[in-house]
């Protein structure tokens, strides 16, 4: 079963502040480590460019971003992915547009020169070198697999676990680590979310696994169902 539906995805990312190949006097970041469950020499070699992050200078309506994104999409063919979303680094909230899939860091001034047009306003520079937590506004095109599993065609390597109710950020993360603790390959990587379908929510864990396969995203799955039984 096919579904295409709207949803979120909450996770925590180291963020650093770039330099270079922006409009002077702007607040950019990119995620230093795109995918915290992998870390050193594991780290898939086909993640660059890693995600970036526009923060704008106060919060815009998500429609009203979204307009404008469809808008540059149209007349530049921009190759990104761009959503909308927020990060919190310790107390204080950014407002941002995730570019996701730029060819390279040079692409970065054109599009924010797109979006000021536009009438889009950037957050003044300052240095950031942090964890984030970071709540993003995602299109999801999805199959249900047979087990109950949603698989994401969009990102092959991501599947999304139901969960039978809201996870609080500790219960997730501290789950996530007795998994990991208790597993053979640890090496997958987990964000927290929702998406809306019919009259519902579904919340879930999305799993990142680049050697992913049908078993082990069940195993997978099993443990997370076993845990949160026992909260």
């Amino acid at each position: 079963m096919l579904i295409e539906t709207l949803g979120r995805i909450i996770k925590v990312e180291a963020l650093t502040s770039i330099d270079y190949n922006i409009i002077p006097n702007t607040l950019v970041m990119e995620n230093s480590e795109p995918f915290p469950g992998y870390f050193g020499h594991n780290m898939p070699k086909d993640l660059a460019p890693r995600s970036i992050f526009l923060i704008t200078s106060k919060k815009y309506k998500d429609t009203k971003l979204r307009r404008i994104v469809a808008e540059i999409k149209a007349e530049n063919n921009q190759p990104c992915d761009i959503t909308t979303g927020s990060i919190r680094i310790y107390n204080n909230k950014y407002y941002c547009l995730r570019a996701n899939g730029l060819s390279c860091f040079e692409n970065i001034p054109g599009l924010q020169n797109a979006l000021s047009d536009k009438g889009v306003r950037f957050a003044k520079k300052k240095k950031i070198h942090a964890p984030g937590r970071i709540i993003l506004n995602k299109y999801f095109k999805l199959e249900i697999t047979e087990q109950g599993l949603y698989k994401n065609l969009l990102q092959p390597e991501q599947y999304f676990i139901p969960v039978p109710r809201k996870l609080k950020w500790k219960e997730f993360y501290d789950i996530s680590m007795n998994i990991k603790n208790n597993i053979d390959n640890k090496l997958f990587d987990a964000a927290l979310g929702y998406m809306l379908r019919e009259n519902s929510i579904v919340d879930f864990v999305r799993i990142y696994d680049k050697d992913q396969s049908p078993e082990r995203m069940l195993k997978i799955r099993d443990m997370y169902m076993s845990e949160i039984q026992r909260l």
